[in-house]
């Protein structure tokens, strides 16, 4: 078992590199993963379920963000590979992997990779599991015996797909015929589609509809990174089964959906202001906490998570002491000075802004310091199970807005953040953060609902902001000739 995840946003300014990423040895795997709701959770816990012995060897995962350098990812190439080989005698592979990469100079780093590992493999069942925003290669796919995407998104199904890649892989080992695999592709770059309703629900829909067809093993829609700039990036559908032709025919059944329905995948954007406005308005009536999200500024698309749109919006509302708070903005330096002070004092701070003129200036304002942490928590909804750990982090009152300030990069997936400065999110009228959709997986049954601010920053929904200069196809909704035949 090993693992390689980064999801690339070829817009975010800096390229990444090899500190960027967390390199974890096997034996880190097999103490911290089992039990927990990702992949690696499913890999480990299923195989021992079975009677098998699991055996990571290696992963390296960094927070999603610009183009990988080449050094970068050959050194991550080598380390991963010499693993496996030293794993030897293995029945089976199983790779944890996203999809998404971008290397400078290969936009298809994981079939490279898969390519390498099936060279080690030979003719032994080698399996992946990816994020549903992977960007596929038909190319990469075939080197695989099973290849699996989540299904939802909020991504709560990852342990259970990390399980079914260990079951199909088992039943290759115990002799079962290889799986065809094929992947069709449409002239679409999907907006962040949630899956628990709406058009993700129906698309879902149309993929299990094909999974009740004899001979189809499973059938994916993978919605794609639309924030790549070159020419894999678009929505896809992944169908194994056990022919070629119930494969293919699979996949291109809900390809062709997928282009039907397309409208129905339109969303509507409001302004920071606009979304604080209509946040204050709900609370009015409203029972339970609004969620106001921030999914321009994401880091979980490559965004920096230190914009300050939405947390000035809030702040300018004026809003009444412990009405509203926000959680959380990326600024190592505010937290650092924050914990100099100590609680109960006063600093003068220039908060967040500080990584590109893209999503906001800082804000230059007194704050109180009202709590210090180190950071650290245990996921509860998505990933549950999982540590985390941002370093130092503080809660600071500013403009009458409780803002948490953290030491890394990461979007906010539950109310770890808030709760480990003693704030609870129930009693509070608004709560902003930095999300897309994994957040949903917390805050959504607490919310009485979700507003969602869209100031335009690097993982905008406004896809036609994103000047697309490597990949010249018409692709939907940025070209409405997308789609027509040019013979």
């Amino acid at each position: 078992m090993a693992g390689f995840n980064h999801e690339t946003n070829t817009y975010c300014p800096a390229p990444t590199v090899l500190d960027d990423f967390v390199r974890w040895p096997g034996t880190k795997v097999l103490a911290e993963a089992p039990k927990t709701a990702t992949v690696w959770g499913g890999f480990i816990d299923r195989a021992r379920t079975l009677g098998a012995e699991p055996v990571p060897v290696y992963t390296a995962d960094a927070v999603p963000s610009g183009t990988i350098t080449a050094d970068t990812y050959a050194t991550i190439r080598a380390e991963l590979l010499t693993a496996i080989a030293a794993a030897e005698p293995f029945d089976a592979v199983a790779l944890n992997l996203h999809g998404a990469a971008v290397v400078d100079g290969n936009d298809d780093p994981e079939r490279d990779l898969c390519e390498a590992v099936r060279g080690l493999c030979g003719d032994r069942p080698l399996g992946a599991v990816f994020d549903l925003h992977g960007n596929l290669s038909q190319a990469m796919c075939d080197h695989l015996d099973v290849a699996l995407g989540f299904r939802s998104y909020p991504h709560v199904d990852t342990r259970a797909r990390g399980e079914e890649c260990i079951d199909l892989l088992a039943r290759r080992v115990r002799g079962e015929q290889r799986a065809s695999i094929y992947l069709a592709t449409t002239p679409m770059l999907l907006p962040s589609t949630d899956t628990n309703s709406g058009a993700g629900a129906a698309a879902n829909r149309a993929c299990e509809r094909v999974e009740a067809l004899p001979g189809v093993i499973d059938c994916t829609l993978m919605h794609g990174f639309p924030y790549a700039d070159h020419e894999l990036a678009n929505v896809s559908v992944l169908c194994s089964a056990v022919d070629d032709f119930a494969a293919r025919s699979g996949a291109e059944y809900v390809a062709k959906w997928m282009w039907v329905h397309r409208d129905n995948f339109v969303v509507t954007h409001r302004t920071p202001a606009d979304a604080v406005a209509e946040a204050i308005a709900r609370s009015q009536s409203a029972d339970r906490p609004i969620v106001v999200n921030e999914t321009d500024d994401n880091p979980g698309g490559g965004a920096p998570g230190d914009g300050t749109r939405l947390l000035r919006a809030l702040i300018e509302a004026g809003l009444p002491d412990g009405t509203a708070t926000f959680g959380f903005v990326w600024d190592p330096e505010v937290a650092a000075q924050a914990h100099a002070a100590g609680v109960g004092a006063v600093i003068d701070v220039a908060l967040g802004g500080k990584h590109d003129g893209l999503h906001g200036e800082p804000i230059r304002a007194s704050a109180e310091v009202l709590a210090l942490s180190d950071g650290r928590w245990v996921l509860k909804a998505m990933g549950k199970g999982s540590r985390v750990n941002l370093r130092a982090m503080a809660c600071l009152r500013i403009g009458g807005v409780d803002v948490v300030v953290s030491s890394r990069r990461q979007q906010t997936f539950d109310d770890g953040c808030f709760e480990l400065h003693g704030i609870d999110v129930t009693t509070r009228r608004i709560i902003g953060l930095k999300s897309t959709k994994h957040f949903r997986a917390f805050f959504e049954p607490i919310a009485f609902s979700i507003v969602t601010s869209d100031g335009g920053g690097l993982t905008s929904e406004r896809l036609d902001a994103f000047r697309r200069r490597r990949d010249r196809r018409r692709l939907w909704p940025l070209d409405d000739t997308a789609g027509q035949r040019t013979d």
